[in-house]
Order: C-alpha cells, then sequence, then structure tokens
C-alpha cells in the first residue's frame, strides 16, 4: 500500500483523475457530488479548504466538508444503483409460524 501525500488533494489533481468533489453540509446533511472543473477555483486549490469558500444552498449554512468522491461516479449513482437493487430483489417469504420460508411456494 502507497503512503499518503505529505499534501492536500487539490481541485487540479480531481480533474486529472476524473474524480468529483464531494460536498456536505453539516447543518442541513445535504450532500452532492460537483464536478471541480465548474468551480471557480484554481486548479492547486487544496480540496479540503473548498468548502470555506462555500454556502448550502438548501439551508445556507457554511459549515461545508469537502472531500474527493466518496463512491465511484458520484453519491447520486450510487443512490441510484441501491435504489434499483432494492426494487430487483424479492421479499422474503414468511411462512405461517412467523419464519422465513426457504422456498416462495412452501409453506410450512
Amino acid at each position: 500500500m502507497r503512503p499518503a501525500p505529505p499534501y492536500p488533494v487539490t481541485l487540479g489533481d480531481l480533474i486529472r483523475g476524473g474524480k468529483l468533489l464531494w460536498v456536505y453540509c453539516t447543518s442541513c446533511g445535504r450532500e452532492r457530488d460537483i464536478d471541480p472543473a465548474t468551480l471557480p477555483l484554481p486548479g492547486g486549490h487544496p480540496v479540503p479548504t473548498v468548502g470555506k469558500r462555500m454556502t448550502c444552498s438548501k439551508c445556507g449554512g457554511r459549515q461545508i466538508v469537502t472531500k474527493p468522491e466518496l463512491c465511484p461516479g458520484g453519491i447520486e449513482r450510487q443512490r441510484r444503483t441501491h435504489a434499483l437493487m432494492l426494487r430487483v430483489a424479492p421479499a422474503p417469504e414468511i411462512n405461517r409460524s412467523g419464519l422465513l420460508s426457504s422456498s416462495p411456494d412452501r409453506v410450512e
């Protein structure tokens, strides 16, 4: 395992790596991913300090945490995938005794 670099990740690092910037408001819990290339900040700007320049568009809070994307493709993609998996997975069948049945057609 490679040791962590002695410097913080910058917006330029995210842009070069094709990564998103994860933004989280500690006041209201809103989170989203932003393309770092759309921010009006230089590429050398450290990711941990980007939140100090932001305001939450939902609650107006200024307690913003910023990190490199937490999930490949961003948090919204992760949510869509998770929601789709929940819709596709069949619900477990309960038999008359209240226990999970090994087969949906079998009732014990």
